[in-house]
């Protein structure tokens, strides 16, 4: 039940967050996107659950398949409890940009890892909290074992 919750809270919190409030994306195929009415996380991740969806989604919108799958993984990180959208950038430009690399570690390892990035580039942002770490571990070991949420 727990997780259940987890999941209804994720998908409110990005409700109404519009793909364009990520960080560093690529604003000209965030607006072809939205030429084809897809403005929010939920509606991209609604509109994008298959490859073949996603090869659709940017032939309708002529958007590029790299900035499609950037915002794919934006998007499932955004959806953990505590990433927002600069930590969801953080997460996936240190390279923690999916369920098995962040389940992969604990959650020390993972602050280590956006320590590290955060100091090498310059990045504007903190590094996750203890909690924060931890609720990034546990709820993608879940979902690896689970298969929920990809």
């Amino acid at each position: 039940m727990e997780m259940e919750a987890t999941k209804w809270m994720a998908h409110v919190q990005n409700e109404n967050r519009k793909l364009e409030e990520f960080p560093k994306v690529n604003h000209s195929d965030i607006e072809k996107l939205s030429s084809i009415g897809i403005i929010t996380v939920n509606q991209f991740l609604e509109a994008s659950g298959t490859i073949k969806d996603q090869r659709d989604i940017a032939e309708k919108s002529g958007a590029s398949n790299e900035t499609i799958s950037e915002l794919i993984k934006l998007s499932i990180l955004s959806r953990f409890p505590g990433i927002k959208k600069i930590r969801a950038r953080l997460f996936y430009e240190a390279g923690l940009d999916s369920y098995s690399k962040i389940a992969a570690l604990e959650p020390e390892e993972v602050q280590q890892v956006q320590k590290e990035y955060i100091q090498k580039t310059g990045f504007k942002g903190s590094v996750s909290t203890y909690s924060e770490a931890l609720s990034a571990v546990m709820m993608a070991r879940y979902l690896v074992e689970h298969d929920s949420m990809k």
